[in-house]
């Protein structure tokens, strides 16, 4: 499978468009492909804000047939008008491909993975767009009451990029090739010199971007 279509079977993945010969496909990628691993995650942070501006609801199980009923009438016995079950189902198709054109335009939509910090405990990815970095977090939060600070390492001199805030945290920062990004476990509230005092626990170089 190519890269492009890799691309192609985590977006459909994330939006529930795939096939379930492709869902399946993909769960077994999700296990054993670091790489589709982390597209899978970029297409859920496009649609993080989709989540957020919406309710989930489940609708009826007769919604469906009752809505049909109230645009078309009664279905007939038998045959059936099937132009407009057609145009039904075209409509269905047409409004999943307005969802599709709003992800590709969402803000953030050149999201890309760049770097991993991990340590024992702690699994941080880095994610880039045009406007800064996402840290995304699995871990939980620092030890004993204590911070985990981001710094960007530039000609040796380290910079404060913040503190990883909960699951996922976005700065707005431009990297340039051989910058360092690190993550130090920092007193409570951050470092209070403005360079890493505690532990460097991971460091991510940056070749190209």
């Amino acid at each position: 499978m190519t890269g492009a279509d890799e691309h192609d079977l985590a977006a459909d993945y994330v939006l529930g468009l795939a096939s379930a010969e492709d869902r399946a496909r993909a769960e077994d990628l999700l296990q054993r492909n670091g790489d589709f691993a982390r597209q899978v995650q970029v297409w859920q942070q496009r649609l993080s804000g989709l989540d957020a501006e919406f309710v989930a609801v489940e609708p009826p199980a007769h919604l469906l047939g009752r809505t049909e009923e109230r645009i078309f009438g009664p279905a007939p016995r038998t045959g059936g008008v099937w132009w407009q079950r057609w145009s039904f189902g075209a409509g269905l198709t047409a409004a999943a491909l307005a969802v599709l054109t709003a992800v590709w335009f969402w803000p953030g939509q050149d999201l890309r993975p760049i770097a991993e910090l991990s340590a024992p405990d702690l699994a941080i990815s880095v994610l880039a767009d045009a406007e800064g970095l996402t840290f995304s977090s699995t871990s939980g939060p620092a030890p004993n009451a204590q911070s985990y600070q981001l710094w960007v390492i530039r000609a040796g001199q380290p910079h404060s990029l913040g503190l990883l805030t909960g699951a996922e945290t976005t700065v707005t920062q431009r990297l340039e090739r051989g910058d360092v990004l690190a993550v130090s476990l920092e007193p409570s509230g951050g470092s209070p010199t403005g360079l890493p005092t505690g532990p460097v626990l991971a460091t991510a170089s940056i070749a190209d971007l």
